[in-house]
């Protein structure tokens, strides 16, 4: 099965950024990425993703942004 998540920045926080994700559904979640170790923090988990599944992925997607010094506008999960 395949997966895409949209990933997109929407703000700066305190502790980084606040990045949107959505699920196939349509519904939104968000997540914190911290700028100093690029560990995230769900904010608020998508209705169509009760797992955290989408979260998940989207999270190793910042990650690796991190790791390359990166704190992107808009990227993607595609698998």
């Amino acid at each position: 099965m395949a997966v895409y998540v949209e990933i997109r920045k929407e703000r700066e926080s305190d502790k980084g950024f606040i990045y949107n994700y959505a699920a196939s559904d349509g519904s939104v979640g968000r997540l914190e990425v911290s700028t100093s170790d690029g560990s995230s923090e769900p904010v608020e988990l998508a209705s169509g993703d009760p797992e955290g599944r989408l979260y998940a992925l989207a999270a190793y997607k910042l990650l690796k942004h991190y790791r390359d010094g990166e704190f992107p506008d808009e990227t993607c999960w595609a698998s």
